[in-house]
C-alpha cells in the first residue's frame, strides 16, 4: 500500500475532471497505481457525461475484483442509477447542499453504501445526520 509505505494514515485520491484524462481513465490509473479507494468526482462535467464514465469506472473495477472501490462524489442520483444496473459503488460523499445521507441510504440499493459528509465549521460536524 501507498500509505504504508510513505507511513501515511489511510488516504484516497480524487478524480480531477479538469484534467485532459477521463475520469474513468483516472479511477484505472490510481487503481493501478495502488490506491484501494478513489473519489469519482465528475464536477464541472454535465450529468449524462459523469454517469458515462461512472458507469465505465465501476464496470471495469468489477472485472478487476472490485479494484479499486469507488466512492461517489455529491451525487446520490448516479450511485442510484449504478446499483440499479448491478454495479454499486463503495460509498457515497455528500455535501451540505447534497441529499442528507439518511435520505441517501434509504434510496434503492444503497442502503450497505459508506457515507461520508463535509463539513467546515463545529456548526455542520454538529448537524451531520447519522441515522
Amino acid at each position: 500500500m501507498i500509505a504504508d509505505f510513505l507511513n501515511l494514515p489511510p488516504l484516497y485520491p480524487i478524480t480531477d475532471a479538469t484534467r485532459p484524462e477521463s475520469l474513468a481513465d483516472q479511477v484505472r490509473a490510481l487503481g493501478q497505481a495502488g490506491f484501494p479507494l478513489v473519489q469519482f468526482r465528475g464536477k464541472p462535467l454535465d450529468p449524462k457525461a459523469q454517469w458515462e464514465q461512472l458507469r465505465q469506472a465501476l464496470t471495469e473495477a468489477a472485472a478487476n475484483g472490485g479494484w479499486p472501490q469507488i466512492c461517489v462524489n455529491d451525487r446520490a442520483d448516479l450511485a442510484l442509477l449504478a446499483a440499479q444496473e448491478g454495479l454499486p459503488p463503495w460509498g457515497l460523499h455528500l455535501g451540505q447542499g447534497d441529499l442528507p445521507p439518511a435520505e441517501a441510504l434509504r434510496l434503492p440499493g444503497l442502503s450497505s453504501l459508506h457515507v461520508g459528509a463535509s463539513t467546515h465549521s463545529l456548526e455542520e460536524w454538529a448537524s451531520v445526520d447519522s441515522n
